[in-house]
């Protein structure tokens, strides 16, 4: 038995280290690579030459697959994000369009009001000036036309980008 087999626990470090390669736990396909090994050695542990080869062609083509599905669940991942994200954004449009139809609605109630104290003002003043009081005619026939004005032509929406 020899005397250095390293389990004394009186082993020194090396002065000058060999070069370390990095660790990739998930790089490779060890198991495929181990068939293989065992394969190209002629060992009987697989059965016959022609088994050994089978198994090792079989392992190289699941993990072919594996590698394949893999490629494809990370494009479909890839998707999902990208679809999560238009979702968001359209949600917030959604959002803003919801708001601009409820603001609408309490802008048209407004503006059929200015419709109607404005026609009604017109329709005053129009009785004032019939009577001769010009003086109150004109700024009530006035105001009457610009709430007119405004329940007819302001629109209440905004401009879109």
């Amino acid at each position: 038995m020899p005397d250095d087999t390293g389990s004394s626990g009186m082993q020194m470090p090396e002065t000058k280290p060999g070069e370390l390669m990095p660790a990739s736990p998930f790089g490779g396909n060890h198991v495929v690579d181990a068939v293989t090994g065992i394969a190209a050695s002629k060992s009987r542990s697989l059965g016959s030459d022609a088994a050994s080869a089978i198994v090792a062609a079989s392992m190289s083509q699941m993990s072919r697959e594996l590698e394949s599905e893999r490629k494809s669940n990370s494009d479909l991942r890839d998707k999902i994000e990208m679809m999560t994200s238009q979702m968001g954004e359209e949600r917030s449009k959604v959002a803003v369009l919801e708001e601009r139809v409820r603001s609408e609605q309490r802008t048209k109630n407004l503006r059929n009001l200015c419709i109607l104290i404005g026609t009604s003002m017109v329709v005053f003043a129009i009785e004032l000036y019939a009577n001769e009081l010009l003086k109150y005619a004109a700024p009530t026939s006035g105001f009457g036309v610009l709430l007119l004005a405004y329940g007819w032509f302001s629109s209440g929406r905004a401009k879109t980008k």
